[in-house]
């Protein structure tokens, strides 16, 4: 029976912290700081981290949860006894990624021990312990495949509350939130969340014709925060967020076994581009 094809999520690494040196420089220190996160009887960090020049300049490693000591039963044949030894630095887990330097846009393998939530929160712990945590921080939100978002809206019968945290884009922005951004950096914000509740005495909140409101759910659908929206749909509350539909792509198992790194990214380049493009518009 072979194996499936590998599933690759993408995201965007949004970076607070005031480094002056190349943006590059810095995510390779980062990467390469040898730090070390334990949590339970497992350990996480970065390896093989290295850069690959394609269509771009991307940093592409793995992200690896381990355990430092992992026993393990084998039989004695001279004695005809079970004994137990324990093996150091077992791998359980990894999950390679690719990191485009200059948009942040990210994308990572998804596995059985490390789904898309705990890569996305573990990659930005462990960003932040390479500057141990001072001055610095981390995060990575989906991209979320756009129509899907929206048509959701749609489909609600109405709408009761809106919540929106965003924070301002690096390096450009988008022409249907560049308003929005601009206006985010000239005020010198880190980061803005705001809420929309409906009045009780109101039986829909009407987001679909307001600008502004729909400025910054595509900012959060692209990346740049997250966004939650919760609605009445055939008479029952439902509420769907941002990250309910991240894009996605695949890489054929035989390219994924035979590596390198190059080969695997030329599978995932088409939904790169794409995203630039989308990102231009």
């Amino acid at each position: 029976m072979t194996s499936r094809d590998s599933k690759y999520y993408f995201g965007r690494l949004n970076i607070i912290s005031a480094y002056e040196e190349e943006k590059k420089s810095f995510l390779e220190r980062g990467l390469n700081s040898g730090v070390l996160i334990p949590e339970r009887n497992y350990t996480w960090g970065f390896f093989e981290v290295e850069s690959v020049l394609e269509e771009g300049d991307f940093l592409s490693g793995f992200l690896v949860k381990y355990r430092p000591l992992d026993p393990e039963q084998f039989v004695n044949i001279e004695t005809r006894e079970i004994e137990e030894q324990d093996i150091r630095n077992r791998i359980r887990a990894k999950s390679r990624f690719f990191l485009h330097v200059t948009t942040g846009i990210i994308a990572y393998q998804s596995v059985t021990e490390i789904n898309e939530k705990s890569f996305r929160e573990n990659f930005a712990k462990l960003l932040e312990a390479s500057y141990d945590n001072l001055f610095i921080d981390a995060e990575i939100q989906s991209i979320n495949q756009e129509e899907s978002f929206f048509e959701s809206i749609k489909r609600f019968d109405s709408v009761a509350k809106v919540s929106i945290y965003l924070h301002p884009s690096n390096p450009s922005s988008r022409n249907l939130w560049k308003r929005v951004d601009e206006r985010f950096k000239n005020l010198g914000l880190e980061s803005y969340t705001e809420i929309y509740k409906l009045k009780e005495d109101r039986r829909n909140l009407d987001i679909e014709g307001d600008e502004e409101i729909n400025s910054k759910l595509h900012m959060a659908s692209d990346g740049y925060g997250k966004a939650k929206v919760r609605g009445k749909k055939d008479g029952e509350y439902e509420t769907i967020t941002t990250g309910d539909n991240p894009i996605e792509a695949e890489v054929e198992n035989s390219v994924e076994n035979a590596e390198p790194p190059q080969e695997i990214l030329k599978q995932i380049l088409p939904t790169f581009r794409s995203l630039f493009n989308r990102f231009r518009s």
